[in-house]
């Protein structure tokens, strides 16, 4: 019997049963984002143990060549965060079991964008508004054709889904009152952290929250963050920054709300990527989080 498992392109470096060739053993789509699909993998090699959750980057078929580039790096940006700054021990605000509320990101493949790895020039270069990403040249390789990301994988369900708030078929196990003041008291220490780490999410809410441990007779219920992709540091001089990887749309439509961003950020003029206190994004969209765990 000849079993043919076909995974769509753009799945990077996936496992070749057949010539034994590739690493990743995907065993299917977990979900999507505005800047990434994700699949859960296993590591044919042996160097990371169990599923793992590997992020590509989302781009079409005819995306142009400084589209790619730009999503990219947003991507390698995404997973430095928590290499060097979030799960780094070594980092002077590193706390274990605040960083126990993020997923750990493992690998970056995103490709080298500098030739000393240095993350805060690359910052510097590649944030900066007036950088022409059509004159960008590799300093070290080329960057990947499918630049990707290994993650911790994260079992469970968004908290969006744990509200009862998508369109599964209901199964009864939406989270009590006593699960979301634990999911409240946990998305608090976390947004400590980043504010601890001089960083701004900018898009905590619900989809990019996981739930986990629910109902077992020996752990609480836990959350993990999942997302970073619009991770910022907190530095003035980008709250005007009209870099095209730093600022996001928040054009709303009919169909397509932001309810979690500030209504600074969404306005035409003056153009803003926050507000101060540095941390207010951050705040207001906990806000928004908060309301639909109170007790009615």
């Amino acid at each position: 019997m000849l079993i043919v498992q076909n995974h769509g392109e753009g799945l990077p470096d996936a496992y070749d049963s057949k010539r034994k060739h590739g690493r990743w053993k995907y065993l299917g789509k977990l979900g999507e984002g505005g800047l990434g699909v994700v699949h859960r993998a296993r590591d044919d090699w042996g160097r990371l143990q169990g599923d793992i959750a590997i992020k590509v980057c989302k781009l079409a078929k005819d995306v142009k060549v400084t589209a790619k580039l730009r999503s990219a790096f947003i991507l390698h940006r995404e997973a430095q965060w928590s290499l060097r700054c979030i799960h780094n021990t070594n980092h002077k605000e590193y706390s274990k079991q605040k960083a126990s509320l993020f997923a750990k990101y493992l690998e970056d493949h995103t490709g080298r964008w500098s030739r000393d790895c240095d993350f805060d020039e690359e910052r510097s270069t590649y944030e900066s508004a007036e950088y022409r990403w059509d004159k960008f040249r590799p300093t070290a390789e080329p960057i990947p054709p499918f630049p990707y990301v290994a993650m911790e994988y994260v079992p469970g369900k968004t908290l969006h889904s744990a509200l009862g708030w998508t369109r599964e078929q209901a199964d009864g196990s939406h989270l009590n009152q006593e699960e979301k003041e634990s999911i409240i008291h946990q998305a608090t220490e976390a947004l400590i952290y980043l504010a601890e780490m001089g960083l701004i999410h900018r898009d905590f809410r619900t989809t990019n929250l996981m739930v986990m441990n629910r109902k077992s007779p020996k752990t609480s219920i836990q959350m993990r963050v999942i997302d970073l992709g619009h991770t910022i540091l907190a530095q003035e001089h980008q709250c005007r920054n009209k870099s095209a990887v730093v600022r996001c749309n928040w054009k709303e439509e009919e169909k397509k709300r932001f309810d979690w961003a500030p209504p600074e950020v969404k306005a035409r003029e003056p153009f803003m990527n926050f507000s101060f206190p540095l941390h207010s994004f951050d705040i207001f969209s906990f806000g928004v989080l908060v309301v639909p765990c109170q007790d009615t």
